[in-house]
């Protein structure tokens, strides 16, 4: 009976061994105990155990182990066509001087986030091959609103990003947009690399210094992403239309924003009976008091 127990805990300790190196989970200290069938998808029980006691923040003094953390849900990749998702637990420690509590750490999940750094890794490759958000969200089982959050981040002026900092459920801390920013492009090199591109690009575009624009486009245009190879290419085509942009005070925007205005007020009143009705809610919100019945051509 106890050479069957013994057989049956090694082939056990084997097929939890292989799932660890399956999940390509470096971290040693992570130790996995169980793993089931969800349905939908496979659950793996961890616990972040043999792990040395630290040395106290606070106080420098000597910390002891504790109890274990809530178990934390981290969606991770998919393994074998399963989605996967890891229910780790971290070890706690007390300092036996002053009382104050650290949790140990792993290079699976950074320190106060949801998800493993391998699937945040995950959708900034995505992200730069052009893939539908909502299919990235659905393949790394990350919700759509923290993909799209990130990306709008990622196109922000960094001379605009706010100082100010949130609660980011995501990362369970407060951080700034700046502070995101930099843990998003620390995923990928090449994601940083044309983030600065794309920030020295749009300098220049809004400084108006076409020459500068177009130079750096040709410089660097056999050596980028082929998705920026083919929109580079588009500006390379309508160079003169750009120059003419960015270089002449004529500008449509006017015209258009003051047609989007009109469709607005269209669609928001479900549409007009009365034509002169339409006409006089355009003029309001216009603030025009008197119609211009004779047109004027402007200057070529």
């Amino acid at each position: 009976m106890k050479s069957d127990q013994t057989i049956i805990r090694k082939n056990l300790m084997e097929q939890l061994n292989f799932i660890t190196n399956l999940l390509v989970i470096k971290d040693k200290n992570i130790k996995i105990f169980d793993y089931f069938d969800a349905g939908t998808h496979k659950e793996v029980i961890d616990k972040l155990d043999d792990y040395p006691a630290p040395m106290c923040p606070r106080c420098l003094g000597q910390m002891a182990k504790y109890d274990f953390q809530k178990e934390s849900k981290i969606p991770y990749l998919e393994c074998a066509g399963y989605k996967i998702l890891i229910r780790l637990r971290k070890r706690r420690f007390r300092c036996k001087v002053c009382g104050k509590m650290a949790f140990s750490e792993t290079s699976l999940v950074k320190k106060n986030h949801q998800i493993a750094t391998i699937v945040n890794q995950k959708i900034t490759q995505k992200l730069i091959e052009k893939v539908p958000m909502t299919a990235i969200a659905d393949s790394l089982s990350v919700s759509t609103s923290t993909v799209i959050r990130n990306w709008k981040l990622i196109q922000q002026d960094s001379s605009k990003l706010s100082d100010r900092r949130f609660y980011r459920p995501t990362f369970y801390s407060h951080l700034t947009n700046k502070e995101i920013l930099e843990k998003l492009l620390s995923y990928s090199q090449e994601l940083r690399q044309h983030y600065d591109l794309y920030q020295l690009l749009h300098f220049y575009f809004q400084e108006k210094q076409a020459n500068h624009f177009f130079d750096l486009i040709e410089e660097v245009i056999s050596c980028v992403n082929p998705i920026f190879q083919t929109v580079f290419k588009t500006f390379l085509k309508d160079k003169d239309k750009i120059m003419n942009a960015l270089e002449l005070p004529y500008s449509n925007a006017k015209l258009e924003a003051t047609n989007n205005l009109i469709k607005v007020i269209k669609r928001n009143a479900f549409g007009f009976r009365n034509f002169e009705n339409f006409k006089t809610r355009i003029l309001i919100a216009l603030n025009i008091k008197k119609e211009r019945t004779k047109l004027v051509l402007s200057r070529l």
